[in-house]
């Protein structure tokens, strides 16, 4: 599936909106207050907090990448610069993040200034789909949530495999669907969640191992980590289960935008089809052929 250009602008500006929005809300339930991260976090008997999970879902994706100082990451879809921040940080990296988000630019600018990380982090914006570096300039890649927030997935990997040099990593953690195609009941209840994500389009697990090889990736692996964000799953079940039927009369006067509504409800409808079985979350490595 192709998109006319004005469609696609359409779409990146519904999206920035979208995240506009989604990280007020995240910021009011505490979903990020000392990770800096917004993202589904990872369960095991060494996490204990909310906080700890999410650091712990980063720590799962990173790991068996030899890092060492001189490379230089791309965080494309970088949010408010969590993992960019923790690569940094840890392993003393170069990180350059890209986001089609304004506020949460300025966000993670602050929080990189704050560190004293400015040095090794940058922060900007452009779309994943048009990318502004030239080739091969980066070792690894992180997308973490974002590979849904666009319709065909084929453009965005096709960028992160020109900008990876020969050999680089493809580092994504996201949501998937458990199979394809599924009937048209729970396609049209898949999509009524993407909806409330802001346009989130998921395919499954099996389409991204064959596009990722088709565009020039090798040693494909995709680790369903399902049963570990289930927690996850589960505050935000709750959090929106309390919030929404609280929230609805002030959204009815116009004291809450509107379009907060549906961010709510999201919550909701991704547990369904979690709980139906139609989605699930897991951790995806790649390698560039070369």
């Amino acid at each position: 599936m192709t998109e006319t250009s004005s469609t696609h602008a359409a779409h990146v500006e519904r999206v920035a909106t979208y995240y506009d929005d989604m990280t007020r809300l995240a910021k009011f339930i505490g979903w990020f207050d000392q990770s800096d991260m917004i993202h589904f976090g990872y369960w095991d008997a060494s996490v204990r907090t909310h906080q700890e999970s999410l650091v712990a879902m980063s720590d799962q994706l990173l790991q068996g990448v030899g890092f060492s100082r001189g490379m230089h990451v791309l965080d494309a879809g970088c949010g408010i610069g969590g993992m960019a921040l923790k690569l940094a940080r840890q392993h003393g990296v170069q990180v350059t993040g890209v986001n089609i988000c304004e506020s949460q630019l300025e966000q993670a600018r602050t929080l990189a200034a704050r560190e004293g990380l400015q040095d090794r982090v940058s922060f900007q914006n452009a779309d994943y789909n048009h990318l502004p570096f030239p080739d091969a300039t980066f070792d690894v890649v992180t997308m973490v949530e974002s590979l849904i927030y666009t319709p065909d997935k084929a453009p965005p990997l096709r960028e992160m495999c020109r900008v990876l040099k020969p050999g680089g990593r493809l580092l994504i953690a996201d949501g998937f669907l458990t199979r394809d195609p599924l009937d048209d009941a729970a396609a049209a209840e898949v999509k009524r969640s993407g909806e409330c994500w802001g346009g989130a389009v998921w395919i499954s697990k099996d389409a991204t191992d064959r596009t990722l090889r088709e565009i020039g990736f090798s040693e494909v692996n995709i680790r369903d980590v399902t049963h570990h964000v289930e927690k996850s799953l589960k505050r935000l079940l709750w959090t929106c289960r309390v919030l929404v039927p609280l929230a609805r009369p002030f959204v009815e006067v116009g004291i809450i935008p509107r379009n907060y509504f549906p961010i709510g409800m999201a919550g909701i409808h991704q547990w369904e089809i979690h709980r139906k079985g139609y989605w699930c979350y897991a951790l995806v490595q790649a390698r560039k052929a070369g």
